[in-house]
């Protein structure tokens, strides 16, 4: 990830707990104050409470951010949000519902994406990440209905 950082201004943002300061000490052994993983809930806890910005080793700058409790991709619609993640992706099309199926009410049976995390050839936390803005985008496009 730090051969991707641009030279310029970085700024990482996403849900509380999911990682974002761990991944920046990472990158550059920075110090930066982060908290075990919640094991009742499997996920980070937040520690972030302000933007700090710090330089790494290589140059490129990056602003850690604080988390957000929701999140909606600009433009993102229920119906393609799959398409961001290959993954995912890659299993949609052995569905048994085909394009109607969302992967988050299906029974597994009938859902090859559930099927894949049950079976742990897919990551639960990255189907949880999917499942998360999922939910937010349906509950979205309802709202404009």
């Amino acid at each position: 990830l730090g051969e991707v950082l641009s030279k310029g201004v970085n700024a990482l943002y996403g849900l509380s707990g999911a990682g974002k300061s761990s991944l920046i000490n990472k990158l550059g052994d920075l110090g930066i104050k982060t908290r075990s993983v919640s094991r009742a809930l499997q996920s980070g806890k937040h520690t972030t409470t302000a933007s700090n910005m710090y330089r790494l080793a290589g140059g490129q700058i990056v602003i850690d951010t604080p988390g957000v409790r929701s999140f909606q991709p600009y433009g993102a619609t229920s119906e393609g949000l799959f398409q961001c993640f290959p993954d995912i992706a890659a299993l949609a099309p052995q569905c048994k519902n085909g394009n109607w199926c969302t992967h988050v009410e299906e029974h597994n049976s009938e859902c090859a994406v559930k099927d894949a995390v049950q079976k742990g050839t897919l990551s639960k936390p990255r189907y949880k990440t999917y499942l998360h803005l999922m939910v937010e985008l349906l509950y979205h496009d309802n709202d404009k209905r």
